[in-house]
């Protein structure tokens, strides 16, 4: 698929809703990476995934959680420098494996997900051993080996004697030397806040100075023992503490490809939550593929436009409906500016993205859809000031390269074919695009203003007209697309409505051709019709 087809159909839109709906850091990779198949059997075994997914949300509550980091990626940098993991690091790695090991409860009903997860290697006495090792605040316990809860007992012993020394002198003849009322802690060793005058006064060893230098801190010499094994102690026990962590980094060494698989594994499980999220957003259907050559839209509703306004106000938009087959496959839709007919181009565009992205669609379920081998989009203003194209030139670039690489199995979406030059010669232009592509049997919907090329339905084979409905009574348009009827600009009635001097709306009546005149009336008695049956089935 072109780039330029998914920017200007704003596929990158979807793929930053699923990015926001995964969870874990390897699942929104996978989300930003979406693109559409090549295979229907590809495509339906996604949406089996998604279906079953959707019921897990509806019946289950949705899946376990699923927030977890590539850890199969920060195992493999630890091992290559040799590092060993923290504790609250550990705590992640614990985290995953309850995720891998709720994940494995999934019901059997759902066999498609059990089919998924059925490679989940849970390691069980790691989890057990990381748990029995690490707190939930990200601290070792005692209990972690028999040698540290012995260190740590005898350390809790010796802190209580250095602080009963230290009490002793903060209450004794001794305080009367402090420039504090506490005693403090230096390189880990405990001492006195002696005043510069009375450092004399006090025997033990100098440990360092206050940056006034008014205050010196000074381990007394009765306590140098007790500090001595305190150290010691100290040491010992980060010793056993380092110990601990290079055995549980090398359990996880061990596991490493079956960690990695884990997260491959639930980071696809994360990708078909998201997409069961977005589906659940958009009130999606699961798409349908057609194996007549027929690419229907019911109800199609523009997902972006969806996801844009807000949820209460969804209803309002007008939903399309738009039919292509083996004999009419391709549609000009003629109509008044800003009638929605780029919107229009743009939903049948982004909904077949969608379904061959294994998305669920925003449409009825009674869509059908082609899985197109290409899509090829001009749309909007496409003016490149690189390569000091004009707009004109731009489209046509674009254009060409839908000429040359479009099949008959090639959706092709051109928006405001033969505008941004000469009318008569980019009318010509049309006909001759509309022609080529009709040769080549492609499917195609084409939006335009130029009239003449309402006349191609009927006259080259393939080609159907449609247009945009508009109000005439309250000059708006109503957005809904009507297939079989062209459209009208309805250039000169809005002029009259709007006010402009008669002498100037009669004259532009009076230069149309008698032809575009009738045309034109009869397209307006037709399009308010329409507008009236509309109101009454409502």
């Amino acid at each position: 698929m072109l780039n330029h087809t998914l920017k200007v159909l704003e596929y990158r839109f979807i793929l930053d809703r699923l990015i926001y709906h995964s969870r874990s850091v390897p699942g929104k990779r996978r989300a930003g990476g979406l693109l559409p198949y090549d295979n229907i059997e590809s495509i339906n075994a996604a949406l089996d995934l998604v279906s079953e997914m959707i019921e897990i949300f509806e019946f289950d509550g949705g899946p376990p959680g699923l927030e977890f980091d590539d850890l199969g990626e920060k195992l493999e940098r630890a091992r290559s420098s040799g590092d060993i993991f923290e504790p609250k690091e550990l705590l992640e790695f614990a985290s995953f494996f309850g995720v891998v090991r709720e994940c494995q409860k999934i019901r059997s009903q759902y066999r498609k997900l059990k089919a998924l997860l059925a490679g989940l290697v849970y390691p069980a006495n790691l989890h057990e051993e990381i748990n029995n090792t690490v707190d939930l605040s990200g601290e070792i316990k005692d209990s972690a080996s028999p040698e540290l809860k012995r260190l740590r007992k005898e350390l809790v012993a010796v802190k209580a004697k250095l602080n009963e020394r230290f009490e002793r002198y903060l209450k004794s003849d001794t305080s009367s030397y402090l420039s504090d009322s506490l005693y403090t802690i230096r390189d880990g060793r405990y001492v006195l806040p002696v005043r510069d005058t009375d450092k004399g006064r006090v025997k033990g060893i100098i440990h360092d100075r206050s940056s006034s230098g008014a205050t010196f801190f000074i381990e007394p010499s009765e306590t140098v023992e007790l500090n001595n094994r305190h150290r010691e102690l100290e040491t010992a026990e980060r010793e056993e503490i380092n110990r601990i962590l290079r055995h549980l980094a090398e359990m996880l060494y061990f596991n490493l490809e079956a960690i990695k698989e884990d997260v491959v594994i639930l980071a696809h499980l994360d990708f078909v939550a998201a997409c069961a999220r977005l589906s659940r957003e958009v009130a999606g259907a699961r798409p349908e593929f057609s194996d007549d050559g027929e690419h229907s839209i019911v109800n199609g509703r523009h997902p972006v436009l969806l996801l844009k306004i807000e949820e209460g106000k969804r209803n309002e938009v007008v939903p399309l409906d738009l039919r292509l087959t083996q004999e009419e496959n391709i549609m000009v839709i003629t109509g008044p500016n800003t009638g929605g007919k780029t919107v229009a181009l743009k939903t049948t565009g982004i909904l077949s993205l969608m379904a061959a992205s294994a998305l669920f669609v925003s449409a009825d379920p009674k869509s059908r859809f082609v899985l197109f081998d290409n899509i090829f989009a001009d749309i909007g203003d496409e003016q490149s000031l690189e390569s000091s194209l004009s707009t004109y030139s731009s489209h046509l670039n674009h254009i060409k390269t839908a000429l040359e690489k479009s099949n008959e199995n090639s959706l092709v979406l051109l928006d405001e074919l033969g505008a941004g030059t000469d009318p008569e010669e980019g009318a010509a232009m049309g006909q001759a695009v509309i022609e080529y592509l009709a040769a080549k049997r492609c499917f195609a919907v084409i939006t335009t203003h130029q009239g003449k090329l309402k006349v191609l339905a009927g006259n080259v084979r393939g080609v159907a007209n449609g247009s945009m409905e508009f109000d005439r009574q309250h000059l708006r348009p109503t957005f809904v697309f009507r297939a079989g009827v062209p459209g009208s600009s309805y250039a000169v009635e809005i002029g009259r409505k709007l006010g402009l001097p008669t002498r100037i709306t009669d004259r532009a009546w009076e230069l149309l051709d008698q032809k575009e005149r009738d045309l034109t009336l009869l397209i307006g008695e037709l399009n308010q019709k329409s507008v009236q049956l509309s109101e009454e089935l409502k």
